[in-house]
């Protein structure tokens, strides 16, 4: 593209926002607007399991041994650590979680529009911190927004997206090894989704400097073994081994890009595979284009194919851990609204080069292509409201149920939010928040 065509395309550029407002800061208000709203001060499934470390706490006896103990596969040391801390510090007021996660998905954000902007080469419009704004911000990541255990993800990313940069952004190579190591190791004590960004990693480090490869695969292999041993997980190399059996092979690529897809097309199967597909074509024709060149006439550098590669990498990994461990519990778990946060690097890479090719070629069929994405897109979010509302309502009963435990119908409700078997460790465990004016009982704490 020579300069005279770039300043007509700027000239000519059809701005549908006026640029001076700041429209991108639309989604999250409205979306911290809703969970605000919706919001309800009881702990719930998952989050009852915080009980134990707090009645240590009070007692006395918590070592660091009860935070390192395997989640369901996950190692939470840090989200424990977060939410002990929360939990001490507000007599568990649960909202404290939901915003600390919706905090760390502000500082997603600004990071996701840093490493849309290197793969644009230039800084962003307004429309597109719209579509960055829009997705990070968007209500199908439901559970996420509304369940403060769940803060174990946007956690998770941050770390990951840090990583990333160190590696990109740090002029001194060492300092950004360690950096990004470090990173890497935190979301790993965060999440098991994390794991793939010792892969995703890989090609940021090639186009760097080849010979940082050597350390980081030997850190990467160190850190995956101690993974596997640490939660005794033996199991592991048999599922990939299985996983590569042609039947399973098709039914887990279908499920991996049903959860690449989750973000913009989870109101059904069909439509989130088809999603994760077109994703996954857009972002695999920006890599293999050779001479693409950007808004400005110069060509596309070797980083910023390497960080296509890279978001892509880390987000269809995650979603491949996913089906591999979840899938045979069904295809609902494929569209799980709390799995579709990992997948926003992707989501973002893909709009983004997007939004670059329509540019370029001016093609109706892209814009088309855009404008169904987009509709999809807001289709999720409207049939996520069904998620948050749901939520909110089993909330809501369980939270009558605990401030009304002398009568034996409410009683019964507590299950509703406390997924244990036995219904008198349930109301043992309410009873200990009771003990301690903890979450729906701290209004009576000194």
């Amino acid at each position: 593209m020579n300069r005279a065509r770039y300043k007509k395309i700027c000239d000519t550029r059809v701005h549908t926002l006026p640029s001076s407002l700041p429209w991108h800061w639309l989604p999250p208000l409205l979306t911290l607007s809703l969970v605000l709203t919706l919001h309800i001060d009881a702990p719930y499934y998952d989050q009852w399991d915080l009980l134990p470390l707090l009645h240590a706490h009070y007692q006395g006896t918590l070592q660091w041994q009860d935070l390192l103990q395997p989640h369901n596969g996950h190692i939470l040391l840090l989200p424990k650590m977060v939410m002990l801390g929360l939990a001490i510090l507000t007599h568990w007021n649960t909202l404290a979680e939901v915003l600390f996660s919706f905090l760390c998905m502000l500082l997603n954000w600004c990071l996701l529009q840093k490493m849309a902007g290197t793969l644009l080469n230039r800084a962003l419009s307004m429309p597109e911190k719209c579509a960055v704004s829009l997705l990070v911000f968007s209500l199908s990541q439901a559970e996420n927004w509304l369940w403060g255990w769940q803060l174990q993800i946007p956690l998770a990313l941050l770390f990951i997206l840090s990583g990333f940069c160190a590696l990109l952004y740090i002029r001194h190579t060492l300092l950004s090894l360690v950096i990004a190591t470090a990173c890497g190791v935190a979301a790993t004590c965060s999440f098991a989704g994390s794991l793939p960004f010792w892969i995703a990693a890989m090609p940021l480090l090639w186009q760097r400097q080849r010979t940082l490869l050597i350390p980081w695969c030997l850190i990467t292999g160190a850190s995956l073994f101690s993974y596997a041993n640490f939660i005794s997980a033996p199991q592991y190399p048999s599922l990939v081994l299985d996983a590569m059996i042609p039947t399973e092979l098709l039914h887990h690529t279908k499920n991996t890009l049903a959860v690449l897809g989750n973000l913009v097309g989870r109101f059904h199967m069909a439509a989130a595979i088809s999603t994760g597909f077109t994703g996954t074509t857009i972002i695999a024709m920006y890599i293999a284009a050779k001479n693409l060149p950007d808004i400005q006439g110069e060509t596309l550098t070797s980083k910023q194919k390497h960080l296509a590669i890279a978001m892509f990498l880390f987000s269809a990994g995650s979603a491949l851990l996913v089906s591999l461990f979840r899938s045979g519990l069904g295809d609902e778990q494929m569209l799980a609204s709390r799995y579709s946060t990992l997948t926003l690097p992707f989501w973002v890479a893909a709009a983004i080069l997007l939004i670059l090719r329509i540019q370029e070629y001016k093609k109706p069929q892209l814009r088309i292509l855009g404008v169904i994405l987009l509709v999809s897109l807001l289709a999720s979010e409207t049939y996520s409201i069904r998620d948050f509302q749901k939520l909110h309502n089993r909330l809501q009963r369980g939270s009558a149920a605990l401030n009304n435990m002398d009568n034996t119908r409410e009683k019964t409700q507590i299950g509703v939010i406390n997924p244990r078997k036995d219904s008198a460790q349930a109301l043992q465990e309410a009873r200990l928040l009771q003990q301690y004016q903890l979450s729906t009982y701290r209004e009576s704490a000194p």
